[in-house]
């Protein structure tokens, strides 16, 4: 009799400790599985299926493994106080781990920057640009050269705007240090076209960029040709097939060239395309160059690995149109704005949806950590 007892308590055991579980929906026997965990901060609470679940982050931890799971659908929650909480579903697979290792809670308390009747900003490198109701620059409230802003210098510390002429745009190098003065890089660029490769001077620039490695240096295209013009050392070189459009994004260049985006390379002047773009309404490249955000028909949004060659999709038209896309600085983040509003999504996960991180917005940048947001005339930010 006791070996019976022994033997029928004892195969249940055994095949608990192997992993077997008992199913409840079915009441069959299945091996189980797992969901893995990892946030920012960590030490955010977690709950499945609404029950609270320890959270092992530490310090010979750096995540939650929570196992012995049925398989099945659960729902993941993390949350942490003064934070916007974190809701997905997990699937849980025999012998499997549904993993969500970059989960980061945003903040949810905005900090007051400045208040100002301003219609657009622009940050970079800890600077800021603003456009007044007049729609003139400002840099510390003096009036600066153009009327759009283009983008900042690589070093920080200048930027370059433009103004719309009957020939095309014209863009200026203008230093932060001294915002009252200028420097015409149309000028510079066809004086030294002219005199150093023989070429016409006075063409349309189609695109221009920062260099990733020079200060001093730009990359320019017109309709024919790129160039890298030092408008320092007053040296110019013909560098490839023009293109329409430059995205720079660190030490990354790509080109849009027809319906193709093409990686390219600086130092040896070649491209090569990536992955086709025709009909894509955005495009935006992560920090590290590696991924590339295009938004399709403002209803699909893809991911795709320049390492992998894999792309992830996420359906996204239950948020509206689309009005622009950025990188956190995670290279698996987005933010999303849709008219007013913005949104914060986790991109390296398929199945995931954006979550409201703000309501009312008529601006929003992401530069160097930090989040800033225009609303009613206030600039206010988020560290994370």
């Amino acid at each position: 009799m006791l070996l019976v007892v022994f033997f029928g308590a004892g195969i249940p055991v055994a095949l608990f400790s192997c992993g077997y579980r008992l199913n409840p929906g079915t009441f069959e026997v299945t091996r189980s599985g797992g969901i893995y965990i990892r946030s920012t901060p960590s030490d955010a609470k977690i709950y499945i299926d609404g029950k609270p679940t320890k959270n092992d982050s530490g310090i010979l931890s750096s995540g939650t493994f929570i196992n012995g799971l049925t398989p099945g659908k659960y729902i993941l929650e993390v949350q942490k106080d003064g934070h916007y909480p974190f809701t997905a579903k997990a699937e849980v697979r025999p012998l499997q781990v549904d993993s969500f290792e970059k989960v980061i809670l945003v903040p949810d308390k905005y900090e007051s920057l400045f208040t100002e009747d301003i219609t657009d900003l622009h940050v970079g490198y800890g600077q800021i640009i603003t456009t007044d109701r007049a729609g003139k620059l400002r840099y510390n409230s003096q009036i600066i050269t153009g009327d759009h802003f283009e983008f900042f210098v690589t070093d920080g510390k200048s930027v370059v705007t433009s103004v719309m002429r009957e020939s095309g745009k014209v863009y200026f190098h203008v230093s932060l240090a001294n915002p009252k003065a200028s420097t015409n890089i149309n000028d510079i660029f066809w004086t030294l076209k002219s005199s150093k490769l023989k070429l016409p001077g006075e063409v349309s620039v189609q695109a221009i960029s920062p260099h990733p490695f020079d200060k001093d240096k730009f990359i320019i295209s017109t309709k024919a040709s790129i160039y890298v013009v030092d408008i320092k050392q007053l040296s110019i070189s013909q560098n490839g097939e023009g293109t329409s459009r430059i995205i720079k994004e660190g030490s990354s260049i790509y080109m849009i060239r027809e319906d193709s985006l093409d990686s390219y390379n600086v130092t040896l002047r070649t491209s090569s395309p990536v992955i086709g773009i025709k009909d894509a309404d955005k495009i935006s490249v992560s920090p590290n160059g590696r991924k590339i955000a295009i938004l399709w028909k403002s209803s699909v949004l893809e991911i795709y690995d320049t390492d992998t060659k894999r792309s992830l999709r996420f359906d996204i038209s239950d948020i509206g149109y689309i009005n622009d896309l950025f990188w956190h600085k995670t290279s698996a983040h987005m933010f999303l704005t849709a008219g007013s509003d913005l949104y914060f999504a986790h991109v390296e996960k398929e199945g995931l949806s954006p979550q409201k991180i703000y309501e009312g917005m008529t601006k929003a940048i992401y530069s160097d950590g930090q989040l800033y947001v225009l609303s009613n005339k206030e600039v206010k930010t988020l560290k994370f």
